[in-house]
């Protein structure tokens, strides 16, 4: 979590929405100071009235890039397992979608919240959609509409093959998507069979 006491924010990361290159980008350019987890969400007392954002991201498309991740921590680089391996794998995170399970061998136990509860547990009230970056930082209030610093790109570990989620992983791996996400879909103007952009929404 990236806070500023100076310009009254909290930059909420929420895992494969590019919160490392947010991060970079508040801590050099809008005063901005770690607090916490990477991933954390829990609003500390004395920062409850700032503006409160996080970036979402198109569910297929954020589980694909979590697919093929590497964790920074990890001695060695391995592939992944095979896409077709892909919806037994992931049904067992379902459970975890709204943070109530804790994943104890994990530095935040409820990383693997799905976006809707990460929204909705910080009590965000500004999203911004990863394929609109760098466009949608503007909307930020704390930013000069005339005058946007560089959005750094942080290189990840791993190599994601080129194509979209239905370009590697089946129907049955869709559906696992689906049901761990429906929420993302509806509360964040994503379309079911659709990898791209958002539609606009009003967060209530």
């Amino acid at each position: 979590m990236i806070i500023s006491h100076a310009l009254k924010y909290v930059y909420i990361g929420i895992p494969r929405t590019g919160s490392k290159s947010m991060n970079r980008w508040l801590l050099d350019y809008y005063q901005g100071e770690w607090y916490g987890e990477h991933h954390g969400w829990k609003v500390p007392d004395e920062a409850r009235d700032y503006t409160r954002f996080t970036i979402v991201r198109n569910p297929y498309e954020r589980e694909i890039s979590a697919w093929y991740f590497v964790p920074w921590g990890a001695e060695t680089v391995s592939p992944p397992p095979p896409a077709n391996q892909f919806a037994e794998l992931f049904r067992g995170t379902i459970a975890l979608r709204d943070g109530n399970v804790r994943i104890e061998s994990h530095e935040t136990p409820e990383v693997r919240m799905n976006q809707f509860h990460f929204v909705r547990k910080s009590g965000v009230s500004l999203v911004l959609h990863f394929e609109h970056l760098p466009h949608c930082l503007k909307d930020l209030p704390f930013v000069d509409k005339n005058h946007v610093p560089p959005f750094p790109h942080k290189e990840e570990r791993g190599v994601r093959p080129p194509g979209t989620f239905f370009d590697h992983f089946n129907a049955d791996a869709e559906k696992a998507v689906w049901e761990y996400a429906s929420d993302d879909f509806e509360a964040f103007g994503y379309h079911r069979y659709e990898s791209g952009y958002a539609d606009k929404f009003a967060l209530v």
